[in-house]
């Protein structure tokens, strides 16, 4: 397939998917002059999708401009983000009733600069979005070092409507285990899957 300007994908001549177009829509979420986009995390549900990313200023230098959360819906347009999302690799997914859940991490040192994403995550944060609004931000991983990144960290929603969050997580008591979370009524429960003899086995 090639992309034909900023309007459509158009087929390939001879192409086995000559009945299929992509259709590619302009809009203007951000100021790109000022800031950039990265380690965008998609969500659907029915006919509306959810975009949540981190929004990074193009001049370091500027005083007056932060790394920034960011929330986007379409149709809907940009979202105010929850209390305390600001940063830190955030995820998104849907569940069963279409609220939006928002993980993200929070990490050791200050978010006022790019170079905080290279120290490490210090503890990992939800929200949810329904029509009255967004949740209040609750911690649901922490610990001396906690796996979350562009690459890792992993967030879904089972059959029973429950969200499930996997992620990496060194503290004192423990060691380095692979552990899952899930929401149990009113508090968030950690499932040891694999303790340290074995989580080298399972990334391999």
């Amino acid at each position: 397939m090639t992309l034909i300007g900023s309007g459509l994908v158009a087929q390939s001549p001879g192409s086995q998917f000559s009945s299929l177009a992509w259709k590619l829509t302009s809009i203007a979420a951000i100021d790109s002059m000022r800031f950039t986009v990265r380690w965008p995390s998609l969500a659907a549900k029915a006919d509306t999708v959810a975009v949540v990313a981190d929004l990074f200023p193009r001049d370091n230098g500027a005083a007056s401009l932060k790394p920034q959360g960011f929330v986007f819906r379409i149709p809907g347009g940009r979202v105010s983000a929850p209390s305390g999302f600001a940063l830190g690799f955030p995820k998104a997914v849907y569940d069963r009733a279409g609220i939006l859940h928002v993980f993200w991490a929070e990490f050791t040192d200050d978010r006022s600069s790019e170079r905080t994403w290279g120290t490490s995550a210090r503890s990992v944060w939800h929200s949810s979005l329904s029509r009255t609004g967004w949740s209040t931000p609750e911690q649901v991983a922490r610990g001396m070092i906690v796996g979350w990144s562009a690459e890792s960290g992993q967030i879904t929603v089972d059959a029973r409507d429950e969200v499930h969050v996997l992620a990496s997580v060194l503290d004192s008591a423990a060691g380095y285990v692979l552990a899952e979370y899930r929401r149990d009524g009113a508090r968030w429960t950690r499932r040891v899957i694999a303790p340290v003899a074995s989580y080298s086995a399972i990334l391999s």
